[in-house]
């Protein structure tokens, strides 16, 4: 990919969750701000842990940063068929978001490899 730097957002290292508030923070220091940061890619359920992120709480939260700093959230939910506990319904919720892309993966959604 031509002219494309990634930046790594840091998980936080007891919950292994990444933070919406991290991303705010970074998406609003003056140096990124320059650097015309124009996508996120959030992968949920994180791998390696295996983590999926809360409606509610978190993807909402990731969601309205994107927003307000006019950046495109890609939600990859490559196992979206694989969180058994119901938190991967923000696929429907999201997708009617002006700034999001949900992405996934038929063959490990319905278990081809």
């Amino acid at each position: 990919m031509s002219d494309i730097n990634p930046i790594i957002l840091p998980c936080d290292s007891q919950s292994m969750r990444p933070n919406p508030t991290q991303l705010y923070n970074l998406l609003s220091d003056q140096e990124n701000s320059q650097k015309n940061i124009k996508l996120v890619v959030l992968v949920n359920p994180c791998n390696p842990t295996g983590i999926a992120l809360d409606f509610d709480s978190e993807l909402t939260a990731f969601v309205d940063v994107c927003e307000k700093f006019g950046v495109w959230l890609v939600v990859d939910n490559t196992y979206e068929h694989f969180v058994y506990d119901n938190t991967a319904k923000h696929r429907w919720k999201c997708s009617e978001r002006k700034n999001v892309i949900n992405i996934f993966s038929f063959s490990k959604a319905y278990g081809l490899m």
